[in-house]
């Protein structure tokens, strides 16, 4: 058998609180005062430094901006669409084929010496005129029978409306040559297509 030894005794644990290191009163007030003094010096410095967020917060700001006049162009996009179409009052631009701003000028002008002409007497806007080789053409304008110098015998004359640019004026050249080939004289008239923009 083994023999029983006695208890043995030990000093009662004291609670934990009591256990940890505690400063004295003076030193915990000190503590405290140096807490609020740094708080105090980082407010002090982020008030300094507040201007450098500027760049670094523009691009967000940049972007909160477009979002925001996307989110009120969707919100007011259903106002716009009910409105009319715009009505644009300067010319179209200029295309090369098809109906632009110089066949337009040109049909205004042709319509106002139709009308100028159609005022004369005797005068015809695009009378048929027939070539040699069976083609019949319409020159802009054909004037009443006139005496011609040397006692020839009377004659109409002609006149073919073009547009003063270059390409018009190698047009009417092109133009006198073929309805001169008919014997009646014939002459190029020019507008500016600026006046019937």
């Amino acid at each position: 058998m083994r023999p029983v030894s006695a208890p043995v005794r030990t000093a009662p644990i004291a609670p934990l609180a009591d256990r940890m290191y505690r400063p004295p009163a003076d030193d915990l007030v000190e503590l405290r005062r140096q807490q609020a003094a740094f708080q105090e010096t980082k407010r002090a410095i982020s008030r300094d430094n507040a201007w450098m967020a500027v760049p670094a917060l523009a691009p967000v700001a940049v972007v909160a901006g477009l979002e925001a006049a996307g989110a009120l162009a969707t919100r007011l996009a259903p106002e716009a669409i009910k409105r009319a179409p715009f009505q644009f009052t300067k010319q179209d631009p200029y295309l090369r084929v098809g109906d632009n701003y110089a066949t337009r000028a040109g049909r205004r002008a042709h319509a106002e010496l139709k009308r100028r002409v159609e005022d004369k007497l005797n005068w015809e806007p695009d009378a048929d005129l027939p070539l040699n080789d069976g083609r019949v053409v319409r020159p802009d304008v054909r004037t009443p029978l006139r005496m011609r110098p040397k006692g020839d015998k009377p004659r109409p004359y002609q006149m073919e409306l073009k547009p003063d640019t270059v390409t018009g004026r190698k047009a009417a050249a092109k133009a006198v040559k073929m309805y001169s080939s008919t014997g009646v004289k014939t002459r190029a008239i020019f507008y500016d297509p600026k006046k019937y923009r």
